[in-house]
């Protein structure tokens, strides 16, 4: 799991490393009071629990600003859990056998830009949500959990209307105990206002 994690991390400190080194290049977004937002997305997450190994999500965010640089945002995601269960083999031999989830997320976020510059924003963002799954999550947990996220991330403008969009992020299913996951990971989108 940390060598998953060490992995996911390197690969968007990369990614966000690069698209500030370019972002020079275009002007950053204006996110006034009354500007929407719709952002395609793709995450990865490792976790602490020893029987989900990583979560893909794809899916999008639709946001609308409420005041400058604060945003109201409804996401839904598409979910893959890659997981194993516990499997008893013999009476006295216990196996691992894969378990992998299908499933269907949605949050309600709030996304708060705090600093910008010519080029670049930087944000935080966090919210509630639930996942709808079509196996427990993990195996001991439940087929719906309600979820809570956390992120610090940055857009990176491509042009007036089109930024990247980058995050670290926090992701819990279900209870703070063994029957639930901690998510430990990152997002990438390309958001569009309008």
């Amino acid at each position: 799991m940390n060598t998953m994690l060490k992995r996911i991390f390197f690969i968007l400190t990369g990614t966000c490393l690069i698209l500030a080194a370019s972002a020079g290049w275009v002007l950053a977004q204006n996110y006034t009071a009354g500007t929407a937002s719709f952002e395609p997305r793709v995450g990865l997450f490792g976790t602490s629990n020893e029987h989900v190994s990583s979560i893909w999500t794809y899916g999008a965010g639709v946001g609308y600003y409420v005041a400058d640089n604060v945003a109201l945002e409804v996401e839904g995601l598409g979910v893959y859990i890659n997981q194993t269960r516990p499997l008893w083999i013999t009476s006295y031999a216990l196996d691992n056998v894969d378990r992998a989830g299908h499933g269907f997320a949605s949050n309600f976020n709030v996304r708060w830009h705090l600093l910008s510059s010519a080029q670049a924003t930087l944000f935080v963002t966090g919210g509630l949500g639930g996942l709808w799954a079509d196996t427990k999550v993990p195996y001991n947990g439940y087929e719906s959990s309600l979820t809570e996220n956390c992120g610090l991330g940055a857009t990176f403008a491509l042009s007036e209307h089109m930024n990247i969009s980058g995050s670290f992020k926090y992701m819990h299913i279900g209870h703070f105990s063994d029957e639930g996951v901690n998510g430990f990971g990152g997002n990438l989108g390309v958001n569009f206002t309008f």
